[in-house]
């Protein structure tokens, strides 16, 4: 999708794989895991909750249990509530802080620690979605913190002039307020963790009250509210709204290779000073490691597909290749 310059699992469709040395049987091993891997991300990585039939369930006195993506942490909720605006929010909010309940907000699950988990009251908000404004002379983006990343950049990339997030994690799936709450972020070394684009946001309190801070803000304790709620960890409130700096629109070549691992590890910073995104598997018992490097070029047109598991096609996360791996950020 637009903007996303994220690394995943591609392998060159226009080479053919190199031969492994098998010493002492090991580099089976290597390839079995990596095989293990590739299949339990197919299996488990889009296993995603129903928020809505969550908090329809919850509403009607059901138990609900909400899981992460994995189905790693589960958690069964006193309370699976999805509010629709700012006052449904605060009333919940105060309901909760007067009967000395925890509130923890989730989105897609996409984390690989339970910092969602509570057996108090789970919000959601995914009604908290809409595009409020964008400023293409600005560069920037105003929008409800629940929205999701892939919503997100279709909204980028339909502008005139298309735009784009400066970099994102691997997936689409997050909720910008989650990936922000988590430090989310995609590789390279020109590039910050998401949270760094944040120029202003607004946050609601457990008391109800709503705070709005930005990185200028004349009032020092807002900026400083400001800065802590950017990568907030879901323990200062609620994050509501949030502006962002975009960039414009732009597309990315991929190319796959396997390296000797010794020759990854003393050429590292050089690998990764001569890219924008670069990636490093290294693959067990085989002193063998993949590298997924990837450079921005101006956008290119090309139709996006689903399919990551073919080698010749790339997942809509990034675009799709076109003749020798161009992956289109559109």
């Amino acid at each position: 999708m637009t903007g996303h310059a994220q690394d995943h699992h591609h392998q060159d469709g226009h080479r053919d794989p190199p031969n492994f040395p098998i010493q002492e049987g090991r580099a089976i091993w290597g390839f079995l895991l990596a095989f293990l891997a590739y299949w339990l991300s197919h299996r488990f990585v889009y296993v995603e909750n129903d928020p809505g039939a969550l908090a329809r369930a919850s509403a009607r006195g059901e138990r609900v249990e909400w899981s992460s993506f994995d189905k790693f942490y589960k958690q069964a909720p006193t309370l699976f509530l999805q509010p629709s605006n700012h006052e449904e929010l605060i009333g919940i909010l105060r309901e909760a802080a007067a009967s000395n309940q925890t509130v923890k907000v989730v989105g897609s699950g996409h984390s690989w620690t339970p910092i969602g988990l509570t057996d108090g009251v789970m919000l959601n908000l995914d009604k908290f979605n809409k595009v409020l404004s964008i400023d293409a002379s600005a560069k920037t983006v105003t929008v409800q913190a629940g929205i999701r990343i892939r919503d997100l950049s279709a909204a980028l990339a339909a502008h005139d002039p298309p735009l784009a997030l400066r970099n994102t994690g691997v997936l689409d799936r997050q909720s910008l307020a989650g990936a922000l709450a988590t430090g989310t972020h995609g590789t390279g070394i020109r590039y910050k963790i998401m949270s760094a684009d944040v120029v202003a946001l607004e946050l609601v309190t457990a008391g109800g009250n709503v705070l709005r801070g930005s990185r200028r803000d004349p009032d020092p304790a807002m900026r400083d509210m400001f800065e802590a709620a950017v990568l907030h960890l879901g323990a200062l409130g609620v994050l509501t709204e949030v502006s962002m700096e975009v960039v414009e629109a732009f597309s990315v070549i991929k190319r796959n290779r396997l390296l000797p691992l010794n020759t990854v590890l003393s050429t590292l910073p050089a690998l990764a000073a001569g890219v924008d995104h670069l990636l490093v598997w290294f693959i067990p018992y085989t002193g063998r490691a993949q590298l997924m490097e990837s450079l921005r070029i101006p956008p290119t047109k090309v139709p996006p597909t689903h399919d990551w598991g073919d080698s010749r096609k790339h997942c809509q996360n990034f675009g799709s290749t076109s003749g020798d791996e161009a992956s289109a950020a559109q």
